[in-house]
This record gives C-alpha cells, structure tokens and sequence, in this order.
C-alpha cells in the first residue's frame, strides 16, 4: 500500500522524507539521517504533542550479544522526521548487526556522542506523549524515563493490540494495518512511523482510558492531600 495513501487514511499532512530504491516497504524513509492537538498545519519536521520513538542498536562486548544505542529516531503526528542521528557507542562496536540495524562502520564515524543524543531526544520529547513498542528499551538505552501517563506502548496489553501478550511490530503492522515493514535491514524512522500509524487507529479510545486513569490519579492525591491536612 502507498504510503502516501495510507497516512491519508489514518490522517495526517506533513511532508515524507525520500525513499531509497532499496525499500520494500512504504513507510522506509531515507535510510541515513541527514547530519495541543495535532494541527494539520504543523511545520514538517517540527514536534508535536504527540512523538514517536524508535532505536537502532549494535552489540558491544565479547560476544557482541549487549546492546549498544546506534541510532534514534523520532517522527511527529504526519509522520515527518523530528530528529534522526547516529549515535556513537560508549564501547567498541563488536557486531555491528547490519542485517537487521542497517548501522555500518561509516554511519558511526560522524555520529553524535551519547550525552548530546540523550540531552537532544530529552529536550524534544519532554511533556509529551510518546509511542512506540516496546518503548522501555529505547528509554532504557537512552538512560531516560518519561511520565507513565504519557507513554502509549503499541506493544503492552492495555494497548489493545497484544491482550495475549506480546507481538512483534511487524505482525501488528501486517495484521491491523495490513502493511509490510522490516522486510530487510531495519529503519528507526520506519518503525516510528509504523508505531504512529497503530497508535491512530486506536486513539481515540486509548486517550479516553489515558484520560479517566489519570483523573483517577489526580483524586487520589487529592484524597492522600485531603487526609494528611
């Protein structure tokens, strides 16, 4: 399905970064990165109220199996990207998992250090509400937190997508969108983009039930405030 097509179906304006020739699937955005509610005439590339996140990892260590932050992307409400840097690891590449993180030695030369990549993704995404799946690891790798309330993952059961338990993005995607991603080497952009899209077609009844639990939140505190006075 045209990506063009489907972002229209699911809502949504903004402009979409190039395709590469090698992409299968609709949603895959250029594959390097160059160095209230949502308004359809919201700046392209700008944030808004509503992100999505997405990261790429290569291994460190010995055996390459530990997971080293590669690449983040972040896309808004149109599906524009927002921010999309490669990020040098801490520690020495040891597997650079380039069949599934499409990350390569030369992406990483010129890439940001970590601290500028954290203090950037922190500033972008601050009193938001953010998608992806998963989301506690690209959290975890950017050694961040954000607000539970403001954290809509298409890969928990209270998502509506996965009752039985956790599935893959790309079976979300082919099963609720009826759309391919990941058939090659995997995209951040992409897949933040995919997240988004699930996210839409859910969200009025995901932010209903955002809405009633927070409030549930706010009166307890009220009752906790209330009895200690």
């Amino acid at each position: 399905m045209n990506w063009e097509k489907l972002r229209t179906r699911l809502g949504g304006g903004g402009s979409v970064a190039k395709k590469r020739k090698r992409a299968s699937s609709p949603l895959m955005a250029d594959q390097h990165p160059s160095s209230k509610e949502e308004a359809p005439n919201d700046a392209p590339g700008e944030p808004t109220r509503c992100l999505a996140i997405d990261c790429e990892f290569v291994g460190v260590g010995a055996d390459g199996e530990r997971n080293a932050l590669a690449r983040v992307s972040i896309t808004n409400f149109h599906g524009d990207v927002v921010y999309d840097k490669f990020v040098k690891p801490i520690e020495s590449v040891t597997d650079y998992r380039t069949w599934v993180s499409g990350v390569r030695p030369a992406d990483l030369e010129t890439a940001v250090d970590f601290k500028t990549a954290q203090k950037d993704v922190a500033e972008i995404l601050k009193d938001r509400i953010i998608v992806g799946h998963s989301i506690k690891h690209d959290l975890h790798a950017l050694m961040l937190t954000h607000a539970s309330h403001l954290i809509r993952d298409t890969a928990s059961k209270k998502s509506g997508f996965c009752p039985k338990g956790p599935r893959s993005l790309r079976a979300l995607c082919k099963t609720h969108l009826d759309l391919d991603i990941q058939s090659n080497e995997h995209s951040s952009v992409e897949d933040a983009r995919a997240t988004m899209l699930l996210y839409k077609t859910r969200r009025k009844i995901w932010e209903k039930e955002a809405s009633i639990i927070s409030k549930r939140h706010r009166n307890r505190r009220k009752k906790k405030l209330k009895a200690k006075s």
